[in-house]
C-alpha cells in the first residue's frame, strides 16, 4: 500500500465511531484513542471499501482458477452393467430346422450379463483465450490489489 492509502485508512479509523461488543454505538461524550496498529486493524475490519476490494480480489482469484481448470485435462469415466433376468425369446420358422411349415421354434439369443466400460480424456491443446488468460493470472491479481 502507498503512504496515502495508509494515511487514509488511519484517518478513517480515527474518525469512525467504534461499537461495543453488543453492536451499539457508545455515548457521544466518550473519546477514544487508537494506536497506529489499532487504527489499521480497525480500518481493515470495518471499512466497506476495503471489504469490497478484498472481495474483488477473491473473485479475480476464482476467475483465475476457472481459467486454469480450462487448460487442465478432463477425464470422464462411464460404466454399464445389464443383467437380463430372462433372455428375450425369438421365434424362428420351423422350416429352417426341418419342421413342418407353420411351426415356430423358440430360441434365445444373447448373454445373461452384458457390460460396457468407457474412459474419455479431453484436454485443450490450442486455445488462444485460455493461454492468454493463463499468462495474465498474476497480472490480473496485481491489478486488483492496486485498485
Amino acid at each position: 500500500m502507498t503512504r496515502y492509502c495508509l494515511l487514509y485508512i488511519i484517518l478513517l479509523a480515527a474518525t469512525a465511531t467504534p461499537r461495543s461488543a453488543s453492536g451499539q454505538a457508545p455515548k457521544a461524550n466518550h473519546h477514544y484513542a487508537f494506536s497506529i496498529q489499532q487504527a489499521l486493524d480497525y480500518a481493515k475490519a470495518n471499512n466497506v471499501q476495503v471489504k469490497n476490494a478484498l472481495l474483488t480480489v477473491q473473485a479475480q482469484k476464482e476467475t483465475n482458477r476457472e481459467i486454469t481448470a480450462a487448460a487442465l485435462p478432463n477425464i470422464t469415466g462411464t460404466g454399464n452393467l445389464m443383467n437380463y433376468l430372462e433372455l428375450p425369446v425369438s421365434l424362428l420358422p420351423g422350416e429352417i430346422f426341418g419342421q413342418p411349415p407353420g411351426t415356430y421354434i423358440p430360441v434365445r439369443f444373447g448373454t445373461k450379463y452384458n457390460s460396457t466400460v468407457g474412459v474419455q480424456l479431453q484436454q485443450t491443446l490450442f486455445d488462444g483465450q485460455v493461454f492468454v488468460g493463463l499468462q495474465a493470472r498474476k497480472t490480473s491479481i496485481d491489478f486488483q490489489l492496486k485498485m
